[in-house]
């Protein structure tokens, strides 16, 4: 997340106008959230949270495990409900209205402070950012 404005530089790759306009205006409205992240509390996350990667309960109402770890990092720990939120919107699994219940589910076991939330939707933007610019910059150019 944090060299999200170095692989914006390589935004040209992005066919779609309209996608890279967005790539790089979120990258560029994520700058100045950069030097605010060090001031955040930091553990070790899964980093990788999405549909794929959750066991289901067998009465299919709630999630009972997690897989794959491989993707685990130390970081800011709002990271993990962003990182869950972008990757369930990315996907289409759920739609924008439901993420809340991410957060929610989140914020019953891990108190949020305000400094976290606020830059929530900058983090939730530049990780959908990151994916799809790093989804383009790993195509070799035409």
């Amino acid at each position: 997340m944090r060299r999200l404005p170095e692989l914006a530089e390589y935004s040209s790759y992005i066919e779609s106008p309209q996608l890279r306009d967005a790539v790089e205006r979120v990258a560029g409205a994520f700058v100045p959230c950069l030097p605010r992240l060090r001031g955040l509390r930091s553990q070790a996350i899964h980093g990788d949270c999405h549909a794929a990667n959750l066991l289901v309960a067998a009465d299919g109402r709630s999630i009972c495990g997690i897989l794959d770890f491989g993707d685990m990092i130390h970081a800011p720990l709002i990271f993990e409900p962003a990182v869950a939120m972008s990757e369930l919107l990315t996907e289409a699994v759920v739609p924008l209205a439901s993420t809340g219940a991410v957060l929610h589910g989140y914020a019953r076991r891990q108190t949020l402070h305000a400094n976290e939330v606020e830059l929530l939707y900058d983090i939730v933007t530049s990780t959908t950012c990151r994916h799809t610019a790093g989804a383009c910059v790993a195509k070799p150019p035409r």
